[in-house]
């Protein structure tokens, strides 16, 4: 969009969203929340003025999941229909349908997608604009429209498209007869010359263990070699397994994993359901092995991935095990200085019984966070010891702790820092049951956000109405 346009649409869609904006501002006034309704109206303004083409679009997107969920779904058919292009309006109108549809809203779904596509259909061009012809197939799939849904689907140009977009209408064909169509639509591309890279069946395979198709789902999965399939489809079907008792067919699934990575989080994930099973000497193998290997390895982003899964995962695994599991990841935390992680490991200390080691562990998360090079990082770790202590039972020193961090936020002189620390902290000011504490504090972060160059805004905004819709 030239400059001197974008500046037009800029004003102009602002004026016409503060107008909409009044009527809705009345219309609170007898909602339970007006000042929800305000953040909302000022993000999505402040959204509206983004400069950077991309990062505005990007966010407007983002805005169709979040503002729903936030119980601002006018608002968000609003904002949609203000965009002037109109193939960026019927994205967000899309997204804006699909987002309705896995809240259970099928009638706003089913008109928002029945006039993105008679959109469509009215070029002539049945290929034109596909990516946007498969996202609305998927909304087709998820209000019932199965055999709309297919047709679109296999209607789409490339054989890549057509695979990713049949499996993500996958969950959503209830009729087993459709299902096996779009199941044998989707094989009959396994030697398409275009596919570039071994057919995907990912969503057909989730969806069958989801019913108790197990023995099907593995069959249509193939022997090894025969693709790599995501973490989240071998975790699905080894639970599965292990809810079967093949307890060693779950965890030869880990092999198909392409990183050792990968396979350390699955058998981390994969640590409950053994458990459960009666397999809870051999989860605590599971996962000495993992610990031993971290304290010999190179510190790595991936460290703190495993880490945080062990800290989740190791109470399930009985007193002893678990406690001499987190003692051990305590001390590689404390070598990291990662005074967040040590917060929530003596949370679960505490939380078995174990306070006087849980009172020294807390200590020393509050001296790493003290030792943090900036107000923002010392004020992000104070929230994660204040969620810690919270955790614990601990609710009026946890509430000190997440004062301090709000206080040091407040001081901090870093834009991004100060903008992001504050969103941290009304995530958790929410958490704590202080939703006017919370919304105050959004607010601050948006304030401090104008200070910020188009992607700060983006990061910010897009954080701040993201945590309240969680809260929602």
């Amino acid at each position: 969009m030239p400059h001197a346009l974008r500046h037009l649409f800029t004003s102009a869609a602002l004026v016409a969203f503060m107008a909409l904006g009044s009527t809705l501002t009345a219309s609170a006034q007898s909602a339970d929340d007006p000042a929800r309704r305000a953040l909302i109206a000022r993000a999505t303004e402040m959204a509206i003025a983004i400069q950077h083409d991309d990062y505005r679009q990007r966010l407007l997107l983002a805005f169709m999941h979040s503002l729903p969920r936030a119980g601002a779904q006018t608002e968000a058919e609003a904002l949609a229909r203000l965009q002037p292009d109109p193939e960026v309006r019927a994205r967000m109108l899309t997204e804006l349908a699909g987002s309705a549809a896995g809240t259970g809203d099928v009638t706003l779904a089913t008109r928002l997608a029945n006039e993105v596509a008679g959109q469509l259909d009215s070029t002539g061009d049945p290929v034109a604009h596909a990516p946007l012809r498969a996202a609305l197939a998927t909304v087709f799939a998820q209000i019932g429209a199965s055999d709309r849904a297919l047709n679109m689907a296999l209607a789409i140009p490339g054989a890549e498209a057509r695979v990713e977009t049949l499996n993500d209408m996958a969950p959503y064909l209830a009729d087993p007869d459709r299902f096996r169509a779009a199941l044998a639509a989707l094989l009959q591309l396994r030697d398409d010359p275009t596919l570039t890279a071994p057919l995907s069946v990912e969503g057909f395979v989730v969806t069958l263990v989801q019913a108790g198709q197990v023995d099907a789902a593995i069959d249509l999965l193939g022997p090894p070699g025969n693709s790599e399939p995501s973490l989240n489809t071998v975790i699905a079907l080894a639970e599965a397994l292990i809810e079967r008792g093949q307890t060693d067919a779950a965890l030869d699934l880990r092999q198909r994993l392409g990183t050792a990575y990968l396979r350390d989080i699955a058998t981390l994930r994969l640590l409950p359901a053994l458990a459960e099973a009666g397999e809870g000497d051999r989860a605590a193998q599971l996962a000495e092995g993992i610990i031993a290997e971290m304290e010999t390895a190179e510190i790595t982003v991936d460290t703190i991935a495993r880490l945080l899964w062990l800290v989740d995962v190791l109470p399930h695994l009985g007193l002893e095990a678990a406690m001499d599991g987190l003692q051990a990841i305590a001390v590689l935390s404390t070598d990291m200085k990662h005074a967040g992680l040590l917060a929530d490991i003596a949370a679960e200390m505490d939380l078995l019984g174990r306070e006087r080691l849980a009172l020294a562990t807390f200590s020393t998360a509050l001296r790493l966070a003290a030792e943090s090079d900036t107000l923002a990082l010392q004020s992000q770790a104070l929230v994660t010891i204040s969620r810690g202590l919270r955790r614990a039972g601990r609710d009026i020193t946890a509430d000190e702790f997440l004062a301090n961090a709000l206080s040091l936020a407040q001081q901090s002189r870093h834009p991004l820092g100060d903008g992001s620390s504050l969103v941290y902290i009304a995530r958790a000011q929410f958490q704590a049951g202080r939703p006017s504490e919370a919304l105050a504090t959004l607010s601050a972060a948006l304030t401090a956000a104008e200070q910020y160059t188009s992607l700060g805004q983006f990061v910010i905004l897009r954080d701040a109405l993201q945590a309240l819709a969680d809260a929602t």
